[in-house]
């Protein structure tokens, strides 16, 4: 009986020891490197705050971090919310490619951030992510876009990649002041976006031409709306509907339709002394589709 209390002993010991060697070292949570403050889960890695003085800060793809002799490597995956909030000594912010997600106001209040780069794999912007920024020109090349991400900034440029397929509602426009951007003036849509958020670009005072491409299906109610200075716009031709006051308010001199069926077309266009051009075989049909949604009876059809 002794014999195989000892034996019993012995065997649980020895699985006690073989588990205990097989443990990882704790890796802590929370941990800063190279003065960003970095919330680990898993294999991947969150930037929550920065601690440095730099004006030109990249954000890596991964990080290495060394504990008791061992080596672990966690991607950086996202930028949280509010992390360089309020940084005023910041100027630029490279971000390797890798990065999947910046949360709501991760650089708001960055007085004097001017430039940054975005991955293509970046899969979502927060709202109000850039703004009160100092950024004047920007390619966003892929992602879910929240609402006024650069509410506040000076922008004058922006170009949109195909990895963008939705334009969010309100992107420029803050319902509650009742205002757009007045220093917009060049937007570039790439091919890949599918649909323009309802009052989108509305009150952009400075933008003087729109180029829809093909792959875009559906512009919603007043996202061109008070766009005074603009004076041409082109429809790709994948293009199946406008929405109410979508162009309402400005000043447009020539539209280009390029579909060879017509849109379907909510409300008015905005068309006092004004060119349209559509494909010719398609003419007729282009008539009738706006007759009654045109905002006044001087303009002229022209078959190309």
């Amino acid at each position: 009986m002794k014999l195989k209390l000892l034996f019993y002993t012995l065997v649980l010991s020895l699985l006690v020891f073989i588990t205990s060697c097989g443990e990882d070292d704790p890796i802590p949570q929370h941990i800063t490197h190279k003065s960003l403050n970095l919330v680990i889960d898993g294999e991947e890695a969150t930037v929550v705050g920065y601690t440095g003085n730099e004006v030109s800060v990249t954000i890596p793809s991964s990080v290495e971090i060394n504990v008791n002799n061992k080596s672990y490597i966690y991607k950086i995956t996202e930028i949280g919310k509010g992390a360089f909030s309020n940084i005023r000594q910041l100027r630029e912010v490279n971000i390797d490619e890798g990065l999947e997600c910046i949360q709501d106001e991760a650089f708001k209040g960055c007085l004097n951030l001017r430039t940054i780069e975005l991955p293509t794999t970046l899969k979502y912007i927060g709202n109000f992510a850039f703004s009160e920024t100092a950024i004047k020109d920007i390619t966003i090349p892929s992602g879910n876009i929240g609402s006024l991400i650069l509410y506040g900034a000076p922008l004058s440029s922006l170009h949109l990649g195909s990895g963008v397929k939705k334009i969010p509602n309100n992107f420029f426009y803050e319902n509650i002041g009742g205002s757009g951007s007045t220093s917009l003036a060049e937007v570039t849509f790439s091919e890949g976006l599918d649909e323009i958020g309802y009052s989108a670009f509305k009150g952009c005072s400075h933008i003087t031409e729109v180029i829809i491409p093909s792959s875009t299906t559906k512009i919603n109610d007043a996202a061109f709306q008070n766009n005074v200075s603009l004076t041409k716009v082109v429809f790709g031709s994948g293009l199946k509907s406008i929405g109410d006051d979508a162009f309402n308010n400005c000043n447009i001199k020539n539209y280009y339709f390029k579909g060879q069926e017509p849109p379907t077309i909510q409300g008015y266009l905005d068309a006092f002394f004004c060119d349209i051009y559509v494909p010719l075989g398609s003419k007729s049909l282009y008539e009738q589709a706006l007759q009654g949604h045109l905002s006044s009876s001087y303009y002229t059809i022209h078959g190309y």
